[in-house]
Parts: structure tokens; C-alpha cells; sequence
């Protein structure tokens, strides 16, 4: 919903009134932001405002003057919001002219005046918005699509993984035989030499030395 901006049939848990609803509470979180207090039968948790005193009558004045405030920005409020139409809406661009009414020669009423509502052409342009491919109908064409092209599957990635995985394991099976621990040759070498000089000190002549 948030990559193509729209509200449509198959979104059952967004209701109908949701763009009504969302706009209303966005509206009200500006006023009551500006003017600190919460109108009656509003709750802070509901609005997403912080926790505000109720307003008096004296301040009921600011919330209604920031409510005409608001509804004068309320493209500014739209532009930055998250609030999606549906796909469907229907958007009418209004335009109001003011023309002197000349055929009438004897004027009624001076406050008196003629509305004349109509549509503007005879033709409308329309644009429909329609969700083409759902997320498993992509991925399955995304996967005929590299099979055609690159001849490959989900199976084939699979033995692809099983092909690395056994040949990690023939690595590690085969470091793990040539890994023999070597003996210490230094100790070896010295027990030797005192050997050696053990057997040099036995048979050493002992000399008697006369005075």
C-alpha cells in the first residue's frame, strides 16, 4: 500500500472511511497541538497528542479558528501525510467563475443571485490505477524469467548449496588428518647430552696427588 499510494479491494483491513478518518485525526492533532487543550469526547491516546486539559470555553475559540486555519493549509496537510485514498476515488476539479447576468432587465432583489452548477465539458479524462501482479505472481515470473534466460531453478540453487557445503566439509575432514602433532626435539637433544656427560663423569679417573 505505501509503494503505489492507494487504497485497493483486496486491503480487508483498511475500512472504506479511512482516508475521511485519517485526515479528521490529522487535523485535529494540528489544532490540539496549537491550542493545548483536548476538545469533549476526544482522547489524547486516539489523536497520538500528548496528554492535554480539556478544553474551557474560552478555549474552544482557538480550536475553532485553528480549525479554519487548518482547512486553508489543507494541501500542506495531504502532501504530508500518509493518508491514501483508494484506488478508485473520484476527484472533481472545481472552478468558479462570476458573470454579470445581463438578460434579466428588471432585477428581483438586490441580495439575491443565480448558481449555475455544471460540468465544465462534455468528456472527463480518467485514470485507473490496477495492481497488475501480486507478490507470488512476481516471484513466479521472476523465476521463469531466469530459468528461460540462465537455465537455472530454486533446484538448482539448492544443489549448488549442497555442492559447497559438502566440499567444506571434505576441507575440514582433510585438515584435521594432516594435523599430526609433532614431538619436542629440544628436550629430546638435551636429555641426550646429559646423558653423555653422566657417563664422561663416571669413568673419570680420580688421581691421587702426593705432597
Amino acid at each position: 500500500m505505501s509503494v503505489r499510494k492507494c487504497i485497493a479491494a483486496s486491503d480487508q483491513r483498511v475500512s472504506a472511511a479511512f482516508y475521511q478518518g485519517c485526515m479528521s485525526h490529522l487535523i485535529l492533532r494540528r489544532v490540539v497541538n496549537h491550542c493545548r487543550c483536548l476538545p469533549f469526547q476526544f482522547k489524547a491516546k486516539t489523536l497520538g497528542v500528548e496528554d492535554f486539559p480539556s478544553c474551557t470555553w474560552e478555549r474552544l475559540l482557538c480550536i475553532y479558528q485553528m480549525i479554519e486555519k487548518t482547512e486553508v493549509d489543507i494541501r500542506g496537510i495531504i502532501a504530508d501525510s500518509e493518508c491514501y485514498q483508494r484506488c478508485d476515488y473520484v476527484q472533481y476539479e472545481t472552478e468558479v467563475e462570476f458573470i454579470k447576468n445581463h438578460r434579466l432587465n428588471t432585477v428581483v432583489n438586490g441580495t439575491s443571485s443565480r448558481v449555475s452548477v455544471h460540468f465544465a465539458d462534455t468528456t472527463c479524462m480518467k485514470y485507473r490505477r490496477e495492481v497488475l501482479y501480486t507478490w507470488d505472481q512476481m516471484l513466479a515470473n521472476l523465476g521463469g524469467i531466469f530459468g528461460l534466460c540462465l537455465g537455472g531453478s530454486i533446484i538448482s540453487l539448492l544443489e549448488i548449496m549442497w555442492f559447497l557445503l559438502d566440499l567444506l566439509q571434505a576441507s575440514i575432514k582433510s585438515l584435521r588428518k594432516t594435523t599430526v602433532t609433532t614431538p619436542n626435539t629440544n628436550n629430546y637433544h638435551l636429555r641426550k647430552k646429559e646423558i653423555i656427560r653422566n657417563k664422561l663423569t663416571a669413568f673419570e679417573p680420580r688421581l691421587k696427588f702426593l705432597n
